[in-house]
């Protein structure tokens, strides 16, 4: 929960699926409306709990892997992509 109060903006959570500390990260994120990403690292594809997951507000579900380097280049683009047009939109929105 400590990484939380950093604000960052992408936090990257290595998950093993009999644990529930992944949806307790997730209940607080969400709770402090944070605008935190949350990308979930999991050892195995389950895709109820993916699905379960990103609906209590994960941003990615990757499975480790050959891709997983990829995939997460693509979490940490979109992240950056989203940032900065949120900088653009604050920028114009305190300009007028």
């Amino acid at each position: 929960m400590d990484a939380l109060a950093d604000k960052p903006d992408v936090v990257f959570i290595s998950i093993e699926l009999d644990d529930n500390g992944e949806h307790n990260i997730l209940r607080e994120n969400l709770r402090l409306n944070t605008g935190i990403q949350i990308v979930l690292l999991a050892a195995y594809e389950d895709i109820a709990a993916a699905v379960h997951l990103l609906k209590c507000g994960a941003s990615a579900y990757i499975v480790k892997g050959e891709n997983d380097i990829h995939q997460i280049d693509l979490v940490i683009q979109k992240s950056l992509n989203s940032q900065q047009r949120m900088q653009v939109r604050n920028s114009v929105t305190c300009e007028k």
